[in-house]
Parts: structure tokens; sequence; C-alpha cells
């Protein structure tokens, strides 16, 4: 987790990201660092060292890693939160203690990514749609942005409109690529969801 933090900062700091260092940066945080006790003070050095604004960084965290050590990670999550860094909920729906723990009015997620498992089973049927639309309003009752996660056909894609999601994330808008591509494939289009 701290290389891809350093490498993406860096990117941004040395203008590798050219006119899309405009997007901000989002990293999954692996189950270690995510309990890790001197995590926060490695991202604010590494903020600090590329002079990054610390609002153009997200650390999402897996429920998972919630369920391993929900003190630790309730730690860094508050603590990355005083320092202006966003937070993610990754893989949101896989369980259930995230709805517990979004409860607590001291905690301020700015992101919420609905699983790929619940998007795609909402195809299925009414209730699978009210399900996924039933998460998004949720999120934004709570001022949280909903992402749709797993997007991988058109089909998905229609869907989101009646989730009422603020994103969507998937194969089918464009797979994981190296920096000089992505900025290649960004001055060529436009947000799916505009």
């Amino acid at each position: 987790t701290n290389y891809a933090i350093e490498m993406s900062l860096v990117d941004r700091q040395t203008g590798q990201l050219g006119e899309i260092g405009d997007i901000p940066i989002s990293i999954e945080a692996d189950e270690i660092s995510a309990q890790d006790r001197d995590f926060v003070e490695t991202v604010e050095a590494l903020l600090t060292k590329a002079k990054t604004p610390p609002d153009t960084l997200e650390i999402a965290f897996t429920e998972r890693a919630l369920t391993a050590s929900p003190a630790e990670v309730s730690r860094n999550i508050r603590a990355l939160k005083r320092l202006g860094v966003r937070i993610a909920i990754e893989d949101f729906g896989v369980g259930y203690t995230w709805l517990s723990y979004l409860n607590h009015e001291n905690v301020q997620v700015d992101t919420l990514r609905i699983d790929r498992s619940l998007v795609h089973e909402a195809r299925l049927s009414d209730a699978n749609i009210g399900l996924v639309k039933s998460v998004t309003d949720f999120a934004h009752h709570l001022g949280i942005k909903a992402v749709a996660e797993g997007i991988e056909s058109d089909m998905l894609l229609s869907y989101v409109a009646v989730f009422g999601c603020d994103a969507v994330s998937g194969f089918h808008i464009q797979k994981p690529m190296p920096t000089k591509e992505l900025r290649a494939w960004r001055s060529g289009t436009q947000s799916v969801m505009n």
C-alpha cells in the first residue's frame, strides 16, 4: 500500500499525470497497512514529501480489514480524516460490519463503493434492484458518494441510472492501466456519469 501511494503521489508531483492530475488518487489499504500503527504517519510523510494536498488522496478500507481489527482500523481512519485524506469503504455489501460502523457520528466516510456482487445480482430481480437502490439512498442520506463497482457491460451500466449512483467503476468503463495510457484514454473520453 505504501509503495502504491508513494508512486501515485510521485506521478502527480512530477507531472506524469499531465492534464489528468486533477483526478483524485484512490488506493485500497491492504489489511496489514489498515491495522498498522505507523500507517497514518507514513501517509502524512509521503504527502509532505510530494507536496500534495491530503484531499487529493482517497484511501479505501474493506469490511474484511475492519472485522480483523476494528479498533486499529477505526483509529487509522479517524487520524487520516483529521489529516484531510478522503476515506472510502471498499466492497460494501459483502458483510454487515460497516452498517454499524457508518452509524457512528464521529466517522466521516466520503465514498461508499458498492460491491460488484450486489450490482451483478440487481439484474436478476426487482428486489435486488431495490436493495442496491436502498444502499445508494442510505449513502446519500449520510452525505456519502455512492460508487457502483464491477460494471462490465452496457446492461449493468444502464442499471446505474436506476440505482442513482454518483459514479461507476469496472472493466466496461476501463481496465487498470499505466499512467501514460491513462492520459491518452482520458484525453479522448468524457465521464460516463455526466
